[in-house]
């Protein structure tokens, strides 16, 4: 079970999870994984919803849309309005 109150404790426990991170076994810094499960939740939500791109970097944790399209390039090679487009080729055929 997952605890997402926010609550001082559950903060310290996240905390002494990062702190014990397992480099080796995971290949990335914990900076590193949670720009990746961020990258990864703003994709499905670009696929999946018609919120705008701003929409989709607020409520995915990038500072603003523009740092979301720096990441997405870094990390799929293409920006955000690209796997829109896509997304949206696919339902229409």
């Amino acid at each position: 079970m997952r605890c997402t109150c926010g609550s001082p404790a559950c903060r310290r426990w996240a905390a002494k999870r990062l702190q014990n991170w397992d480099y080796a076994e995971t290949g990335q810094s914990p900076a590193r994984a949670v720009e990746s499960l961020r990258l990864e939740a703003a994709r499905l939500m670009i696929e999946q919803s018609l919120h705008s791109l701003d929409v989709v970097a607020r409520e995915t944790g990038f500072r603003d849309r523009r740092h979301m399209r720096e990441v997405f390039i870094r990390g799929f090679g293409v920006p955000p309005q690209a796997v829109r487009r896509d997304a949206r080729r696919v339902v229409s055929s």
